[in-house]
């Protein structure tokens, strides 16, 4: 099938906006719907690992067991296993979407860039309604998945416990996603021979972030996953902490980002860019396919 042309007017831009915008909803509803199924996935072993346990201890001391089979939190099994359904999640989606949208897949990964100047008012806008579009369409899909768990909290929704500080959860968020939006920046934002790595790295930084954080605030770093998942799951607690914190993560590593590029950063190590970043002259470029891979 021939290739769809795109002109140069205007019509043809709104066009591309769109067709990225759609490449940010396909693939955050993914990502959202990889990462929800591994935490209902890790609680449902979790119930049938309590319910073996529990028919041991009844043949062995013929008791009977209070609340059978319900998990009271993670283990630091389902720790990893949730944290490898978000983090390879992401890292898969990234690099399958990057040559379409750039594979934002995050509102502060895409706020963050538009401080940055990489990405326009429109696209930014556009991206972010398909991202909180596809986070709740992959939370329900998980929702299919796993009709019957046994709280809210299989859902994926993020909240702080009781008992942890809700300005703890607040600067842990801020500074998870700082780091994300940084590494976004860093790696992917300028072309520079770590590019093709970058969707490794940024996923990695998600899975080490929900190792650290996921006892405090479930771990989110993306607002369109905390809302996908609190509307499917009726759980609104703090909601505020996973929008404020994040986006507001994404806006400091923008102004990092920039401090570093005012002292001209190629020329700290000169030899760091020497193969396809010499015929941009390291500029910052928008992260998409048409605009970003070489010619």
């Amino acid at each position: 099938m021939k290739a769809y042309e795109y002109g140069e007017d205007g019509k043809s831009n709104i066009i591309k906006d769109f067709i990225s915008a759609l490449g940010e909803f396909v693939g955050t509803t993914f990502f959202v719907f990889m990462g929800i199924s591994s935490v209902n996935s890790a609680f449902e072993s979790m119930k049938t690992q309590n319910y073996d346990t529990i028919n041991f201890l009844r043949d062995v001391t013929n008791s009977t067991v209070v609340n059978p089979g319900i998990p009271t939190g993670a283990t630091p099994a389902s720790q990893i296993q949730i944290a490898f359904g978000f983090g390879f999640g992401l890292m898969c989606m990234v690099w399958a979407f990057y040559r379409i949208s750039g594979g934002h897949l995050n509102p502060a990964v895409t706020l963050g860039l538009f401080c940055s100047g990489a990405v326009p008012p429109v696209k930014a806008v556009l991206y972010i309604i398909g991202q909180v579009c596809g986070g709740m369409l992959g939370a329900l899909f998980a929702k299919a998945l796993f009709p019957t768990p046994h709280d809210g909290i299989t859902r994926g929704a993020n909240g702080i416990p009781d008992g942890r500080s809700v300005a703890a959860g607040f600067f842990l968020e801020l500074i998870l996603t700082f780091l994300l939006v940084f590494v976004v920046h860093m790696l992917a934002l300028e072309v520079n021979n770590a590019r093709n790595v970058a969707p490794f790295v940024i996923g990695t930084i998600v899975f080490v972030g929900h190792l650290i954080a996921i006892p405090i605030t479930g771990t989110s770093m993306n607002p369109a996953r905390s809302f996908g998942a609190s509307v499917v799951a009726g759980q609104w607690d703090d909601h505020w902490v996973f929008w404020v914190a994040p986006l507001l993560g994404g806006v400091c590593a923008s102004i990092v980002w920039r401090i570093f590029s005012f002292f001209n950063i190629p020329a700290l190590n000169g030899s760091q860019d020497h193969t396809t970043a010499m015929e941009y002259e390291n500029k910052a470029i928008a992260i998409n396919s048409t605009e970003s891979l070489p010619h």
